[in-house]
């Protein structure tokens, strides 16, 4: 609805994700509009009307889940594997990864490590 006019401006969904337990760990709206190109800029419109309104730009929600500690590198570049995915092989790796195997993998290594160099400073 626009704020000034109270015009429906489309027939929507929107979906409220509240934090911590969203993909950001961060409050966190969607909004599902139809759309044709009046649609989207006549809610684009009235959104920017409201005090701290910003639109997410491309890979924002991502960088928010990684700095949030929601998301580990691993399982970020899995994503962008994802996104990129070709092929079914790639796209089933790609969800291995976001599912954070390959970083189960690195804390084991790194754990392994840790102990490796512990034990030899002090001998």
């Amino acid at each position: 609805m626009d704020p000034s006019s109270k015009e429906v401006l489309d027939k929507a969904l929107v979906l409220w994700f509240p934090g911590p337990n969203s993909f950001t760990g961060e409050d966190c709206a969607e909004f599902h509009v139809h759309g044709g190109p009046a649609v989207i800029s006549s809610v684009l419109s009235a959104l920017s009307l409201i005090d701290g309104y910003k639109p997410a730009q491309a890979g924002e929600f991502t960088k928010q889940a990684f700095l949030n500690g929601k998301l580990d590198l691993t399982e970020v570049e899995g994503l962008g594997d994802l996104i990129h995915a070709e092929t079914e092989a790639q796209r089933k790796q790609a969800l291995r990864q976001m599912e954070g195997d390959l970083g189960i993998i690195y804390t084991e290594w790194r754990t392994r490590l840790i102990k490796v160099t512990q034990s030899d400073f002090l001998k």
